[in-house]
């Protein structure tokens, strides 16, 4: 038996992935087992055997719960590969979760929603959800919901501080459990309402956990109940744009381009990446450059730029735009480590 983890933070497209696993006939995924709230969890488990007897305040007879409960369920299942969900808060449950956690020689799939602005959307519409009693995940069923959303320094301190929970978990997981990454982003061809999953990103899966029978055919039940769209959810959109214009937050607004603009931008960057390669280095800024001032929310470009300006020589204005990178999208640790490379290039 494998044993894995799908570690996120909430909202961030848990419930599709661990459904789309869950279809596969070799692959078991339950839901959030340190959640205190779940009737058969740990915390619940602890809990109880608290009110029964203090001793298991102190952190050894907690750890030999902890261990004797989750020998329960890995021997509950006969699935080669076993594996259940944890949020980013719930690795505060005991102290050393990580150490218990390799015990068991858990893989670690890290989730991430690259627009974390998105993720808080998502929980404010999902307590508005369950003020109203609605539980299906279902298109038909129900109409969209649009909410108001708080546009000032509270708002602010939100995103940064799920900027700064996603920056930590990168990599902290890494350093404790051999981790696959995923983006939510990348899951999808068409857009985020799909049912199934990109071939490519379900292949890295199934390489991950060392499952050999590789099935594409998998679909999730979960049918979205809101639009994609940020201005298509939020009734104050106007003021959220106000509010995010000229902070490192703008670029999570995410604003949908038309299909022709996407084809001319998918061209520009093709013909950017051969005058790259083909080693007309100036050639290629002034074309990812054109595409910046039409796109000034574009991480990967934003990147590229500083990559050109490192291979001209201006190291400063390299470092300058790779941290603008860095800052559209905190989760890419591509441009983290080009950003390495550069700062070694200059001590």
């Amino acid at each position: 038996m494998s044993r894995f983890i799908v570690a996120s933070k909430q909202r961030s497209g848990t419930g599709f992935l661990e459904t789309l696993l869950n279809a596969h006939p070799n692959i078991f995924c339950t839901g959030e087992l340190l959640l205190p709230d779940r009737g058969d969890s740990f915390p619940r488990l602890w809990l109880e055997a608290i009110r029964k007897e203090d001793k298991y305040l102190v952190h050894k007879h907690a750890a030999n719960l902890f261990r004797q409960y989750f020998n329960r369920f890995y021997a509950a299942h006969d699935e080669p590969h076993v594996g259940y969900d944890i949020k980013y808060d719930q690795f505060n449950t005991l102290a050393k979760l990580e150490d218990l956690l390799a015990e068991y020689s858990v893989k670690m799939i890290h989730l991430i929603r690259r627009n974390y602005l998105k993720t808080y959307i998502s929980l404010l519409v999902n307590i508005e959800k369950q003020s109203r009693g609605r539980k299906a995940h279902d298109l038909k069923k129900y109409d969209p919901i649009r909410i108001r959303i708080n546009t000032d320094e509270r708002l602010h301190n939100e995103l940064a501080k799920r900027k700064r929970e996603i920056e930590y978990f990168a990599e902290f997981l890494p350093k404790h459990f051999e981790t696959l990454t995923l983006y939510y982003e990348d899951f999808f061809d068409n857009s985020e309402e799909s049912q199934t999953m990109k071939p490519e990103v379900l292949h890295s899966i199934f390489s991950f956990l060392g499952e050999g029978r590789e099935r594409y055919d998998l679909e999730s039940p979960i049918r979205k109940t809101n639009p994609s769209r940020i201005e298509d959810i939020i009734v104050n959109y106007d003021e959220l744009v106000s509010s995010l214009a000229g902070t490192e937050f703008e670029g999570l607004l995410d604003k949908e381009k038309p299909q022709a603009v996407q084809a001319s931008n998918d061209a520009l960057m093709e013909r950017a990446q051969i005058l790259f390669t083909q080693g007309d280095i100036s050639g290629a800024e002034k074309v990812f450059m054109s595409m910046f001032r039409l796109d000034t929310a574009n991480a990967d470009i934003a990147n590229n730029l500083g990559v050109c300006r490192w291979k001209l020589g201006d190291f400063s204005h390299a470092k300058e735009w790779i941290v603008k990178a860095i800052q559209l999208d905190p989760s890419r640790n591509d441009f983290r480590e080009n950003l390495y490379q550069l700062e070694r290039m200059q001590r």
